[in-house]
Parts: structure tokens; C-alpha cells; sequence
């Protein structure tokens, strides 16, 4: 007659119960949410995560100035009556958010891929030497069958 022993135990991220059975040797001390392993690869591997994490914070302010400017910008718009501060103040919004919506379009033109990564040269080129093998041998063989 075989008794489990288990004992309540907290995910280390959250505050999950986990259950540890004594025949694992070595549990871990998280649950199976999905922010838990995120957290826990993070912990484990930060250099994974450092250059995605400062791109997405950098896009997610420019995208909050966006729309703070362009509801500032209604606001302004919807008065009846704006003093010359205040038609000052919408052109100048209208340029920042001109500027940031260019700034925002010509970051996502340019090409993210690595200029060294020419995988698909080295492609085209290894196909086209390959057919021009070919029609060597080709060339080749039907000279062969001429002379003889």
C-alpha cells in the first residue's frame, strides 16, 4: 500500500496551489499559466528578451503620443471659439503629429532584415550555376554522340 505524500506549495509568480508529489526530484515552483513560463524564460534567459522588449515599449509610447496628440488635436478642432493661443497650439500639434506619423511610416519602410543576410543571392546564383552545369554536360555529350 503506497501513500502519496503531497504538499501544497505557491507558483512563484503568481498565487496558484500547486500540488508536489515526493517522487519528483526536481519539481519546479511554477504553475502551467502562460505568464508564469514567460516570466520563468525571462528569469532564466534575459538577454532573449532585452532588445524585443525596449523596440516594443518604444513603438507602444510612439503609438500612446499618436493618439494623445490626434484627441488633443479633435478637442482643440471641435472648439467654436479658439483665441490665437489656442490656433497656435493646433497647428503646432498637427506638425508633432505630421512629424511623428512620418517618423512612425519611415521606421516601418526600412527593411528589418540584416544586410548580411544574403540567403537568397547565394540561392538565385547556386540555381543559375547549377543550370549552366547542366547545359555543359548536355553541350558536352551531344558533341560526343556527333563525332562517333
Amino acid at each position: 500500500m503506497e501513500s502519496e505524500e503531497q504538499e501544497t506549495r505557491y507558483c512563484k509568480y503568481c498565487s496558484t496551489k500547486l500540488v508536489k508529489e515526493s517522487n519528483l526530484k526536481y519539481p519546479l515552483r511554477i504553475c502551467d499559466k502562460d505568464d508564469c513560463f514567460l516570466k520563468l524564460d525571462k528569469e532564466l534567459y534575459p538577454d532573449k528578451y532585452s532588445q524585443s522588449d525596449s523596440n516594443y515599449t518604444r513603438e507602444n509610447k510612439e503609438n500612446k503620443n499618436i493618439v494623445k496628440l490626434q484627441s488633443q488635436i479633435t478637442n482643440l478642432e471641435n472648439k467654436p471659439n479658439k483665441t490665437k493661443a489656442e490656433q497656435a497650439l493646433l497647428e503646432e500639434k498637427k506638425k508633432q503629429l505630421e512629424e511623428l506619423l512620418n517618423k512612425k511610416k519611415n521606421n516601418s519602410n526600412t527593411n528589418t532584415a540584416k544586410p548580411s543576410d544574403k540567403t537568397g543571392l547565394y540561392i538565385g546564383c547556386g540555381t543559375i550555376g547549377l543550370f549552366v552545369l547542366l547545359l555543359v554536360f548536355i553541350l558536352a555529350r551531344n558533341r560526343q554522340k556527333r563525332k562517333k
